[in-house]
């Protein structure tokens, strides 16, 4: 409690917890240079690898795989208060294969000032919040590339719910699925930023092949969909949302029916 963690090239394989399964903190600080993480697992709730409370987290080329969770995030789960949120800093890292039962197979965070650069999240999954699932928080991405996560339900890549704002920059999603809305992206009540980025063959089967919008104030701009696919919004399906597109090329997606028809009523 309240101390500062530092590790740097260590390996935490196959350990479990109730709670973080490798590694468990509450308060202070804790920095990672290069370490793996593998077949951790938390048992009961949270923290496949690490579980944070109101703890700052600073990640450098730290790599996670095929790490579990039994609800909340499958490799990390840092969760800060309203008053005093965790500042969560991931560059140059991998998440790969991680699971979580209900949300954020790779990350989930809440009452956090996130940000994640120049990293891969890969085949991560979850219920909700294939790679990452954000709430109450402010999530920065730039240089990241979301590849072939999934969702049972919603946000393949990512879910943002009821934050303070989402930026995305000079980005890449690929391959993401979800099963209902979302098929990269899921954002709700939180202000969202898309910069620079592509969103390229992602799908969800009931709205929103890319990206879901719900109650957002939400600006896209100099960016790519192509090759995204939805019952409804091939690419994009905003609903109560401003929103705001600029110099962005979207093409070739499409909106079809579950029997892979197309649907006229949205396409």
């Amino acid at each position: 409690y309240n101390g500062t963690l530092t590790t740097t090239n260590n390996t935490f394989k196959g350990n479990s917890a109730a709670n973080g399964g490798a590694i468990h903190l509450h308060g202070g600080f804790m920095e990672d240079n290069s370490s793996l993480l593998t077949a951790n697992h938390a048992t009961v709730n949270y923290g496949g690898g690490i579980k944070m409370g109101q703890t700052d987290l600073l990640l450098s080329g730290t790599t996670f795989i095929q790490n579990t969770a039994a609800s909340h995030g499958g490799a990390l789960y840092s969760s800060g208060d309203s008053g005093n949120p965790n500042t969560v800093e991931i560059g140059n890292s991998l998440f790969m294969t991680n699971t979580a039962e209900i949300e954020g197979g790779a990350i989930h965070v809440s009452n956090n000032n996130l940000k994640i650069f120049n990293s891969q999240l890969t085949e991560n999954s979850a219920t909700n919040g294939g790679g990452v699932f954000g709430m109450w928080s402010t999530i920065i991405l730039d240089q990241d590339q979301f590849t072939i996560n999934h969702a049972d339900l919603c946000g393949g890549a990512i879910v943002t719910n009821n934050g303070n704002r989402t930026e995305i920059h000079n980005s890449v999603f690929t391959g993401n699925t979800a099963d209902e809305q979302g098929g990269a992206i899921r954002a709700e009540n939180t202000e969202t930023i898309i910069t620079a980025s592509e969103l390229i063959s992602n799908i969800s089967l009931e709205g929103g092949g890319a990206i879901r919008i719900v109650e957002s104030d939400t600006v896209i701009r100099l960016s790519q969909f192509r090759d995204n696919q939805s019952q409804t919004g091939g690419a994009i399906f905003s609903s109560h949302s401003p929103l705001l597109v600029i110099d962005t090329d979207i093409s070739h997606n499409r909106a079809v029916t579950l029997s892979g028809t197309p649907n006229n009523e949205h396409g």
